[in-house]
């Protein structure tokens, strides 16, 4: 009864509670435990196959130690600013800014545009970084260093959290595995690692290359990824056609 009230249903109505199926069939829950009426089906989560961007500044918390607060949070969004239109403009978004890192998905289609369009956010990022430390450099502050790492794998993005407070985000073990190539490139002594599947997904022949092969932490499979000393070294991959 709080149900159909809920939906302002007239007197007397009532509710077919008992069918027979003759096939395969979805169903998703309309109302609430509560008889409130639940969150739109398209949030409720849906499976996509793309790629993402993990980037994460190197040595933040021991260069702000000591730093007033205004300055540290002034530092990371004139550093935002600078990078993100790198993301934004090839197609990605950022799921969610994580301190001095963040996490961007690229929703551009199908999987080889996702791909190819993580790959030239990776270029761009690292022109916009070195114009970014120019000017640093200008201003007599030392250079910032990042880390990147990017992957290509089954995602589940949903509206997560409490109801009225859950953003749309993703997970999934390739976020993780997106997460811990980023930390590892730090321990091989690179800017960018980029897997395997993301360059096959945009359409680069893998063979030719010089891949790394990783365990990563949490990661049920070895992950085979490009390592690049500098982020602009992407350029040269990208002249090759899909």
């Amino acid at each position: 009864l709080r149900s159909l009230r809920a939906v302002g249903a007239a007197p007397g109505t009532r509710l077919a509670c008992r069918i027979r199926p003759t096939g395969p069939l979805t169903v998703f829950r309309v109302f609430r435990p509560d008889g409130k009426r639940s969150r739109a089906h398209a949030s409720q989560g849906k499976e996509q196959r793309l790629a993402i961007l993990f980037l994460d500044i190197r040595g933040f918390t021991a260069r702000t130690t000591g730093q007033l607060p205004y300055d540290v949070v002034f530092l990371l969004n004139r550093f935002f600013d600078a990078i993100v239109p790198a993301i934004s403009g090839t197609g990605g978004s950022v799921d969610k800014y994580l301190g001095d890192g963040l996490l961007a998905v690229f929703e551009t289609g199908n999987e080889t545009a996702s791909a190819r369009a993580a790959l030239r956010a990776v270029a761009q990022i690292g022109a916009a970084l070195e114009r970014f430390n120019r000017m640093l450099t200008e201003e007599g502050a030392p250079r910032l260093r990042i880390g990147v790492g990017v992957h290509l794998g089954e995602l589940v993005l949903g509206e997560i959290g409490a109801a009225g407070h859950a953003p749309r985000t993703i997970i999934g073990e390739t976020v993780n595995a997106a997460s811990r190539l980023e930390a590892m490139t730090k321990e091989v002594g690179v800017e960018v690692l980029i897997s395997d599947a993301v360059l096959e997904a945009a359409g680069i022949e893998t063979a030719p290359l010089d891949l790394v092969t990783l365990d990563l932490r949490g990661v049920r499979a070895q992950v085979r990824a490009l390592a690049l000393r500098r982020a602009t070294g992407i350029d040269a991959l990208l002249a090759v056609p899909a």
